[in-house]
């Protein structure tokens, strides 16, 4: 753990960008991790990294979900109180269409998850939720009008962990047509 204040340097513009997290994210069931095997958490002034999971024999591995283009958001918002401090780590998107997958998905409602994101342009994958401390898919909002065919959904977690640099391999995900690139890096 990190104990110290670190100088925090300017960045330039490409790095602050909006729209940088693609529509490609990718979510894992808890129970599908191996809590016999835990990762190692690296968080110091040089590294924020958590190395590969285990994952239970049988489980089916991650899932990718093809958000909507340009949906996709994170949000971290956290405070301090006079006794504790909370935290909010927030992932929302859109998933688009109507399918007995996203149907079936909504009813899943509570269930708890940990959550990648890949940068399409340097391939990192950053890992939201953590082993005993996961993400819960906690909203959605589905709608069929005029307009569009689609569901907003949202994965929580109330903790001050920040996202890791996964270090590990996307597996079992189901990479769809959308992109046409690798899960794995």
């Amino acid at each position: 753990m990190v104990t110290t204040i670190p100088a925090i340097a300017a960045v330039q513009d490409f790095e602050s960008q909006g729209k940088r997290i693609y529509n490609d994210i990718y979510v894992l069931a808890e129970e599908d991790i191996d809590y016999g095997t835990l990762p190692v958490i690296t968080e110091s002034s040089s590294a924020r990294t958590m190395a590969a999971l285990t994952l239970v024999t049988s489980a089916p591995g991650w899932k990718m979900f093809s958000f909507a283009k340009n949906t996709a958001a994170n949000t971290i918002e956290g405070s301090s109180g006079d006794i504790t401090s909370a935290a909010t780590d927030t992932i929302t998107g859109t998933l688009a269409g109507e399918s007995n997958d996203i149907e079936n998905f909504l009813q899943t409602l509570g269930r708890p998850c940990l959550v990648c994101l890949r940068d399409r342009i340097t391939g990192d994958l950053s890992i939201h939720g953590r082993p005993y401390s996961p993400m819960r898919f906690s909203a959605f909002s589905r709608r069929k009008n005029g307009d569009n065919t689609s569901v907003d959904v949202t994965f929580t977690c109330e903790t001050l962990y920040q996202p890791l640099k996964y270090l590990g391999t996307i597996t079992g995900a189901n990479t769809g047509g959308s992109s046409g690139s690798s899960a794995s890096e």
